[in-house]
């Protein structure tokens, strides 16, 4: 138990800190934004969203069409335009605050285009905003703004500029383009109405949604028509978080000038790049991005991002509904201070406990958890006061701990010495009972013989799981088995006499030169640990490594990631950008799961391998780079042709080495060395159970050292959550930790029952009665789930499996074994139907796992699948 007074006093300290963060509540609000500016650009930037279309003049089309101001009748051929191509919204994010005087004819024509139109959305903007009560002479004009019935707290405006009143008549809509503070109010107080944001309107208009239908609270909108409900939450000022999706890049912006020729050569019959069908029934914001014209805003990803792009970016977050959420203030106290009560409690309470470390795992995954939930789910959750809070709760607490409490006794050591009593107490009793045992046979007293018999087993069952507790408390050294030597080669961990011994040996003499290396192997091997130990070994070491994952892209983008662009070559290129084989130029690039491409692709990557050039997409210039390629797949390609696999030529061409990388299956040795390495990464005073490394080696792996790490990851964590600096069986996810608990179990007593036996006809039956309990059926099955296993584990080669079950070479041994391994396999496929799919198959097959042990289930499976490969 916790003394009452210890914890009295971690309570106080951790109500004063929650005090003070918040006199210093500046201080974590700024702390908190640039946290979240870091979260954003982590992310990386979004593909822009096609929903959104802006047109855009910049300072060279300006001048090409005449210069500022543009003439009026220029906007109205571009509504007529747009309106021709089938926009279903067009917003004007341009001021036309004065009538033109010299050419109203011009403004006539702009204001029957709008008006004919019936979906265009003008901007005005107020000249100040405040958080004082509206002034009572600053009333909106009637045909503009909404009313509402709820008391709110939003901006208010001052000097609200319109459009020009014939104009304004004519317009579908009306919005502000102000900000504050960097954020865009949804809506601003006026005496009389809120006045809504230009991206409102527009998405107004875009749903079909009534003004009358538009509901109005404290903390969200929403805009209901008969198709949909647009939500848009916000502040309690009225501010939007906007979730940024990236930088200017992240825009689906084209040249208005050049969008406009794009139309006029299409009328012609003329082909062009620009797609300008792509506005229909779309929202499209025409404005001006020039410099000295425009307002620029600060986001996360860029201090010059254009205020009619944060526009687009709020239509794209209502109409996707992924605005960025923000974990209320008052929630952040509360659960501050519950996970501070936990820090109490697990401070005081343990023994030995390495404060700091706890501290640095807990923020590690709560930081890791908010990052995770800002992917995911666009949520805020905020750290700042997390941190200051738990890591001087942490250090205050500790300090007093130290000068107010003694050592307490070691958990470990005292656990041990309770179960070596364990053991031979049981010891002792089963010698007495196998006494009784033999006074009982020889009295022929049957009764008394089978109630001892099944106590005997209690105990040595008892005695198994005490044994296997006792092993799981020893440490494992590797220091105590010499030829367990791990070797470390650019971070690939291995020893002498495993496989990969072979491999490192084999990428030692390949590194220095510059042909083509194909890596092959299974998920999570370590093929990019390979490739980046080929890079560092080189003589590019010094120069860019680069990888590619071909199987994470699309065909176009992977080509534009590869081979680069030209500004322009399709929507949303408005840079150049040069591509992966250029950014590697004089280093090495590695292509990551490259079967994966299409065929049409390898054959532009066979001319850059082939040639050592290449064109950018849209480009015509040809760009010479010296780059080595290192490529690498999941996939057998050696035969491979066809659909998702290599072209033959290209394969030859990647493959000058040939680097096969073993399962970890097949790394048996290789096991405890890379254990205690991931050990040692995650927490450099962990150790490891001997116990615990004896199960790593019978485990089958299929994720490899990938499954390694994440096991061994968990299994750190769960060991300090309870204070211990050694990995146990406890601490192992339960398929791993059921090859313990089932050492020396029944499937190995049948299999080396049977082979004493040479697997001869009366084997199975004299197993079964030799081990009792047991009949015919339950023998006959672990034998058919074990020959499933093996066969599996043999990579499906009938000859090995053979020789692994029979465990002998004596030719009538080996003949029986086959015999049976065939029947079970013939069995096991007889209802394949190759023109099914696998789990169609698999659910046809069904009765093939009936009596089957639950463990060899997986076994069956991937041979029903692969047998119709």
């Amino acid at each position: 138990m916790i003394n009452l007074n210890k914890s009295l006093v971690g309570v106080a300290f951790i109500t004063l800190l929650l005090i003070l963060s918040f006199i210093f509540s500046d201080f974590i609000k700024q702390a908190d934004e640039n946290i979240l500016t870091s979260k954003f650009r982590i992310r990386g930037e979004s593909a822009p969203d096609s929903s959104v279309i802006i047109l855009y003049l910049d300072n060279d089309d300006i001048r090409a069409i005449g210069g500022w101001p543009i003439k009026r009748n220029y906007y109205a051929l571009v509504i007529k335009v747009l309106n021709e191509l089938g926009a279903k919204v067009i917003g004007l994010d341009i001021a036309l605050i004065n009538p033109n005087v010299e050419r109203p004819e011009y403004d006539d024509l702009l204001t029957n285009v709008v008006k004919s139109s019936g979906n265009v959305v003008l901007v005005g903007y107020f000249t100040s905003l405040t958080k004082d009560e509206p002034n009572l002479k600053s009333r909106l004009p009637e045909k503009t703004g909404y009313h509402t019935e709820e008391k709110v707290y939003f901006y208010t405006g001052e000097k609200l500029n319109l459009p020009f009143p014939k104009l304004l008549d004519a317009a579908g809509g009306i919005g502000h383009k102000n900000f504050y503070n960097f954020k865009v109010p949804v809506f601003i107080r006026s005496a009389n109405k809120v006045f809504p944001a230009f991206s409102f309107e527009l998405l107004r208009i875009f749903s079909g949604a009534e003004k009358s239908s538009v509901n109005i609270s404290s903390t969200d909108t929403r805009l209901i028509s008969e198709s949909k409900i647009i939500q848009i939450p916000y502040e309690k000022d009225g501010t939007i978080n906007v979730n940024y999706p990236g930088g200017v890049s992240t825009l689906n912006a084209i040249p208005l000038v050049e969008f406009l020729q794009a139309y006029s050569l299409q009328q012609k019959g003329g082909i062009t790049d620009v797609d300008v069908n792509q506005v229909k029934n779309k929202i499209v914001i025409v404005g001006v991005i020039a410099e000295g014209m425009t307002d620029f805003v600060e986001t996360p990803y860029t201090k010059q991002f254009p205020a009619v792009g944060i526009q687009a970016a709020i239509i794209a977050n209502a109409l996707n509904n992924d605005f960025l959420k923000i974990f209320p203030d008052y929630w952040d106290f509360i659960f501050v201070f519950a996970v501070g009560l936990f820090f109490i409690y697990l401070i005081l309470k343990l023994n030995d406990l390495k404060g700091l470390l706890i501290l640095l795992a807990f923020l590690v995954s709560y930081s890791i958890l908010s990052y995770s939930v800002f992917i995911i789910f666009d949520y805020e959750i905020p750290v700042a006061r997390m941190l200051f809070v738990q890591i001087f709760l942490t250090i205050g607490l500790l300090i007093y701990k130290h000068q107010v409490i003694k050592e307490t006794v070691y958990k470990l050591e005292s656990e041990r010495s309770a179960i070596f009593k364990k053991l031979r107490e049981r010891e002792d009793k089963l010698i007495k009972l196998e006494k009784e045992l033999q006074n009982a046979e020889q009295k022929n007293a049957a009764e008394q013989t089978a109630y001892l018999r099944e106590e005997i087993n209690k105990y040595k069952e008892g005695l198994r799981l005490l044994s296997s507790e006792a092993v799981d408390i020893n440490v494992y050294n590797i220091s105590d088995k010499p030829k367990l030597k791990p070797l470390n080669f650019e971070n690939i961990i291995y020893t002498q006499s495993g496989p990969m011994n072979n491999v490192v040996e084999f990428v030692k003499k390949i590194a220095d030169n510059d042909s083509a290396v194909l890596i092959l192997g299974e998920s999570g091997t370590g093929k990019e640990l390979i490739a980046r130990a080929i890079h560092r070994s080189s003589k590019r070491k010094e120069k860019p490594f680069i990888a590619v994952n071909c199987g994470a892209l699309s065909e176009t983008l992977l080509e534009s990631e590869l081979f680069g662009h030209e500004k322009g070559a399709f929507t949303g290129a408005v840079k150049d950008k040069p591509g992966r084989f250029e950014l590697a130029d004089g280093g090495t690039i590695f292509l990551d799961e490259v079967a994966e491409t299409s065929e049409a692709f390898q054959v532009k990557l066979l001319r850059v391998l082939q040639e050592g050039e290449l064109e950018r997409v849209g480009g015509t210039e040809t760009i010479r780079v010296n780059v080595r390629v290192v490529a690498a797949t999941n996939q057998n390609l050696v035969s491979s042709s066809g659909s998702q696999k290599l072209r033959q030529d290209l394969y030859y061409r990647l493959g000058v080495f040939v680097i096969n990388l073993p399962p970890l299956r097949d790394r048996k040795v290789d096991i405890p060395v890379l254990a205690e390495y991931l050990v040692n990464m995650e927490d450099p005073k962990m150790k490891i159970s001997t116990n615990v490394v004896d199960v790593f080696s019978k485990y089958s792996w299929h994720g490899n050292i990938r499954e390694l790490h994440s096991v061994i990851k968990r299994a750190v964590i769960l060991a300090k959550s309870e204070g211990r600096d050694i990995i146990r069986s406890r601490d192992l996810p339960e398929e791993i930790k059921s090859l313990i608990e089932n050492t020396g179990d029944i499937a190995d007593q049948i299999i080396e029952s049977l082979r004493n036996k040479k697997f001869s006809k009366s084997a199975i039956s004299e197993t079964a009665k030799e081990l009792e309990g047991l009949n015919r059926g339950t023998v006959s099955e672990y034998l058919r789930g074990y020959c499933f296993k093996t066969f599996v584990e043999q990579d499906m080669n009938i000859e090995s499996t053979i020789t692994t079950i029979a465990g002998i070479s004596e030719p009538d041994t080996i003949q029986r074994v086959r015999k049976k391994l065939l029947e079970f396999i013939s069995n096991a496929v007889e209802l394949v139907d190759n023109t099914k799919k696998p789990e169609e198959n698999i659910l046809v097959s069904k009765p093939k796992f009936k009596n089957l042990p639950q463990k060899y289930h997986y076994y069956l499976e991937k041979i029903i699948t692969d047998y119709q490969k």
